[in-house]
């Protein structure tokens, strides 16, 4: 059973951990968990974690994105982000963050929102692709790049 709540402050070192952890396996590209005091300023109310067995076993952050009319928005929508989406490893594929998800858009409606948007720059992007779509988001864009292997210019972080 997965029970899904806000986060609390006592909460912020789990969720640290489970950045720390997505940082270290290298799962997304670029990534860089956020700082204690970066998790700290994150506003409460878009901010959940997802329990199971009495822990923390994921999170979910989100933001208002500033609508700046792009092509798939009406000029008043108003757009919540998903600024940042993790679940412990071993809780991979258990409906952690399809729960998360859904208190994400269960709120966004409550507050009149249009639309949400979430970004990925995940390494395993086919998986990530399939399970939003799964969860009912439809791609809007990509963007991909092909290493030449001249140069060190693309990290394998």
């Amino acid at each position: 059973m997965i029970a899904i709540r806000k986060c609390t402050d006592e909460d912020l070192s789990t969720v640290h951990e489970i950045q720390m952890d997505t940082e270290k396996r290298g799962d997304l590209w670029g990534y860089k968990a956020d700082s204690m005091a970066d998790l700290q300023k994150q506003d409460k109310d878009w901010f959940w974690v997802a329990v199971g067995n009495a822990m923390i076993i994921g999170y979910a952050f989100c933001g208002e994105y500033m609508n700046q009319g792009e092509c798939i928005f009406e000029s008043d929508d108003r757009v919540l982000e998903v600024i940042d989406l993790g679940v412990r490893v071993e809780c991979w594929g258990k409906g952690v963050a399809s729960e998360l998800l859904t208190a994400i858009e269960s709120q966004a409606k409550a507050r009149s929102y249009d639309k949400i948007i979430v970004y990925t720059s995940a390494k395993r992007f086919d998986d990530i692709l399939r399970f939003y779509r799964r969860n009912g988001f439809k791609t809007w864009w990509a963007q991909m790049f092909k290493d030449l292997g001249s140069s060190q210019s693309v990290k394998s972080v």
